[in-house]
């Protein structure tokens, strides 16, 4: 007899299944700031339109400073509610967008900033739908108690585009089985890069989100060519070796026409390791770890 059979056995099914009110909603309000880059065809492989993008700088050097400063001042009053340290994410997205540009006149701060929300743009993220979540005990399990487990869960978050990336949501276990959600926070983000390896067959990607960002502000967002078109379907599952803990999740990168099957890496949902899974097994979309 199998363990499952030995459980019907001993208890009413009643005693084991339990339908609870739970649902998880997607929020299209919730958005994340992405590069933008004018190309000449709507595809994120696509060269930047170095022309369109010189014609941007030059009409924002050429405001005077009231202007300009009137100019950011706009967009931070629309949209900085929206985002965390949204003056930072300008600065590091007008840097970016150097290696396009022609030689220019050194910017002003204000200059700099609007130039780098010029070429940056919001997606919702949960836009299209919330779905196929996983499930996995929080890394921090302090103030939890006794009986109780808080856990980690992992959703595919399905966008504008119909491109998919990977949102999580914190939780808690009762002692009794009942589940209960934490409400997520309004605002999103994506990580910064801290280093991407290129091999034949694929790319090694270590990224880390800021700490003090709660985990439902925690958005990864296709990073790869394999990836343009989404990343779906994470199944984490905690692996125990050495006294470390870490979680590992399958997932499926699609870039419009193939599927491959890769695998995320943290110990702590903070910083994460993603790179394609090689071999005979990795090419079923349905792998997942036990």
């Amino acid at each position: 007899m199998s363990v499952a059979q030995d459980l019907v056995t001993a208890a009413p099914l009643a005693k084991l299944l339990e339908r609870q009110s739970l649902y998880l909603r997607p929020d299209a309000s919730r958005v994340i700031a992405r590069p933008f880059r004018p190309t000449t065809e709507p595809r994120d492989l696509q060269p930047t339109d170095k022309r369109r993008a010189n014609h941007i700088v030059d009409r924002v050097l050429a405001l005077d400073d009231a202007t300009a400063k009137a100019e950011l001042a706009d967009v931070l009053d629309n949209f900085d509610q929206r985002h965390r340290n949204l003056s930072a994410k300008f600065e590091a997205r007008a840097d970016e967008m150097e290696i396009s540009l022609s030689d220019h006149a050194l910017y002003t701060d204000t200059q700099r900033w609007l130039v780098g929300a010029y070429f940056l743009q919001e997606y919702s993220f949960e836009a299209t739908a919330l779905c196929n979540p996983s499930i996995a005990p929080h890394p921090d399990q302090s103030g939890t108690p006794e009986g109780c487990v808080r856990i980690v869960l992992s959703l595919r978050a399905v966008g504008e585009g119909h491109v998919s990336s990977i949102t999580f949501r914190s939780g808690m276990i009762s002692a009794d089985g009942h589940v209960a959600i934490d409400t997520p926070q309004k605002r999103a983000s994506m990580p910064h890069i801290d280093s991407r390896t290129l091999f034949r067959g694929g790319e090694d990607v270590r990224f880390s989100f800021c700490a003090e960002e709660d985990i439902s502000e925690r958005v990864i967002f296709p990073f790869t060519s394999t990836q343009t078109n989404g990343v779906e379907d994470a199944r984490f599952v905690t692996m125990q070796g050495d006294g470390a803990r870490t979680y590992y999740a399958t997932y499926t990168a699609y870039d419009g026409r193939s599927i491959g099957s890769e695998l995320l890496e943290t110990q702590d949902f903070l910083s994460f390791r993603m790179t394609p899974l090689r071999g005979d097994a990795s090419h079923n979309k349905g792998m997942a770890l036990f």
